[in-house]
């Protein structure tokens, strides 16, 4: 892919997050909330036009927990049997 089309795909993110920033926070979580994003959002869309950040998740713990969540799912749960 071209740098071009990849700073297209980033500006769509961009946009939204302009409008979700000029939106006025209600309370002082939303205000928090509003300033930490304003604050790092150089660093929120690096996946999307740098080469180097890999476009998988491997996220090492999510990984090791994904079996037990497979297990709790087909077995329906870690629910006790009925008596």
């Amino acid at each position: 892919m071209q740098d071009t089309t990849l700073a297209q795909y980033r500006a769509g993110p961009d946009r939204r997050l302009d409008r979700i920033i000029a939106a006025v926070p209600l309370g002082e979580p939303g205000r928090r909330l509003r300033r930490r994003i304003a604050a790092s959002r150089g660093h929120l869309f690096v996946f999307v036009t740098n080469r180097d950040v890999p476009d998988t998740n491997n996220n090492v713990s999510e990984r090791h927990l994904r079996p037990g969540v497979i297990f709790r799912k087909v077995t329906n749960g870690f629910r006790p049997l009925p008596e």
